[in-house]
């Protein structure tokens, strides 16, 4: 930050910062690519109907397909949480990233979508206490979703199974 400080020329400190955030966001797309194209195709995969490379050419233009239809609805839910400066935004990107890369390698499958929001939560109660954290609606709302979504996705999967006459094992 002392850098910073000794520069003189806002317009040259804007610059850097936006290099800076494309390439914290590039290194987080990327991050994202490695672990979600995998969750996307592993079940395609492992049944055969997939070879590895295909799975991850698939699923990764569908999602960057899903991205450009509706990653727009998601982008302003990180400022209701907490209203980040550039730097605070590109060190929870980097941090972000480098956990799911680090997974990644390890072949651990891990949830990007949880690991952002939950950096700005904590981020807002290292600002605010967590009282004022826990008691805005957005992370109410986030925390009611991450609690539900596996156990509503178990039940609806061995509920369809179970129609299906596949259940007990017999796959």
């Amino acid at each position: 930050l002392r850098w910073f400080g000794r520069m003189r020329s806002p317009e040259r400190i804007r610059r850097i910062l936006s290099l800076g955030a494309l390439a914290s966001g590039c290194f987080m797309a990327f991050s994202f690519g490695t672990n979600n194209a995998g969750n996307v195709a592993a079940p395609l995969v492992g049944a055969g109907f997939w070879s590895p490379g295909a799975g991850a050419l698939i699923s990764g233009l569908f999602l960057g397909a899903g991205a450009l239809v509706l990653g727009g609805r998601l982008l302003g839910t990180t400022r209701e949480i907490h209203t980040l400066c550039s730097i605070k935004a590109g060190v929870l990107t980097i941090i972000a990233a480098a956990l799911v890369i680090g997974a990644s390698a390890a072949g651990i499958p891990v949830p990007l979508v949880q690991i952002v929001p939950a950096g700005a939560m904590g981020m807002t109660c290292c600002q605010s206490g967590l009282r004022e954290t826990a008691g805005k609606e957005v992370v109410r709302r986030i925390l009611r979703t991450w609690a539900l979504s596996p156990v509503v996705s178990m039940g609806i999967v061995l509920a369809g199974l179970h129609l299906a006459g596949a259940g007990a094992g017999v796959v």
